[in-house]
């Protein structure tokens, strides 16, 4: 049996001036860089694979946790040509729907029962509220160097969270996030009744079918899942791979924030290893930046102006004249 802990760190910053004052830079704009984390829970000591990726090659999502939790599987030899196999193989999330609680993850659940990875795939959703898990815990052993110290350039952030032994970094790139979403369509149906259940099954013996349950010891429902047309498809061989995702690429304003506000604080070493301080966004994007700013204006003046209205509207009369009325009765 394999039981794994999986979640989604908060987003580490760059540049980051850890090892300084912020001074000016408390008003600038970093680059978002995202982590997914995965403990395997039977490991001594756990070890945390964390795949890190910016903002510009992926953004976070219910098809990239299912991308980077396919990674990890072939990182670990299941989805490999003389791939392992386990009875069961759970996974546990909390209970993010953006991320985790998808119809990406759960249909994926269906795939690895079908590819004879395991006998029985499980999701496990933790409830809200609930205490830290493994990979919090392990969060914060690979970010405790990183918040002391520079981080200036991709290269800087992905040393500095690999310092501690226990924690594996693994960079994701654009080709390792598919488009599972569109994949599973083709052969599957949407997931119904989600955010009221916390347990999602799938074994191999049916592996067309989803199990649900709110939590444990109640009856199991079962969801057919896998389109008739489908069912004895071969859509669950791991070399069926979905096509690549685009990545979204940097936005034009932090574009143009990084080469003109960040840049002049870099040393020139670490401006040559990151494309956004070395190379100038040109006239194009500076021209879509000055535009995405000028509507943002317009859209936070707008906004702020509706609010004073509704805070200066005047009362109705009659409601007025009610309320005097019965503030009188005693």
């Amino acid at each position: 049996m394999r039981t794994c802990t999986i979640d989604c760190a908060q987003n580490t910053l760059m540049p980051h001036f850890g090892d300084e004052q912020p001074g000016k830079t408390h008003h600038h704009s970093p680059v978002n860089v995202h982590t997914l984390g995965v403990v395997s829970c039977g490991s001594n000591p756990m070890k945390l694979h964390a795949h890190t990726c910016f903002e510009d090659k992926a953004k976070k999502g219910g098809t990239n946790v299912a991308s980077l939790v396919c990674r990890q599987l072939f990182h670990d030899d299941f989805l490999q040509a003389d791939r392992k196999h386990v009875k069961e193989l759970n996974f546990a999330f909390d209970n993010c729907g953006g991320q985790n609680k998808n119809r990406m993850v759960l249909r994926m659940l269906l795939c690895l029962a079908r590819s004879k990875v395991c006998d029985v795939a499980r999701a496990v959703f933790l409830v809200k509220g609930h205490a830290k898990n493994d990979c919090d815990r392990m969060f914060d052993l690979m970010k405790k160097e990183c918040r002391k110290k520079n981080s200036c350039a991709p290269n800087n952030v992905l040393e500095n969270l690999n310092q501690h032994k226990d924690v594996i970094v693994l960079r994701a790139r654009v080709h390792h996030f598919c488009n599972w979403d569109k994949f599973f369509d083709q052969c599957m149906n949407k997931t119904e009744k989600a955010k009221a259940n916390h347990i999602f099954a799938c074994t191999a013996l049916e592996s067309f079918a989803l199990q649900v349950q709110e939590h444990w010891e109640v009856p199991i429902t079962k969801q057919h899942t896998v389109k008739k047309h489908s069912v004895a498809a071969d859509w669950g061989n791991p070399s069926n791979k979905p096509e690549a995702l685009q990545h979204p690429g940097m936005k034009d304003t932090k574009h143009k924030e990084l080469h003109d506000k960040w840049r002049p604080l870099i040393s020139l070493d670490k401006r040559a290893k990151s494309k956004h301080h070395k190379d100038d966004p040109g006239a194009e994007i500076r021209g879509k930046a000055k535009a995405n700013a000028k509507a943002a204006k317009v859209t936070r003046a707008a906004r702020t102006s509706s609010n004073v209205e509704d805070v200066k509207q005047p009362k109705d009369p009659k409601n007025q004249n009610q309320a005097n009325s019965t503030a009188g009765i005693v």
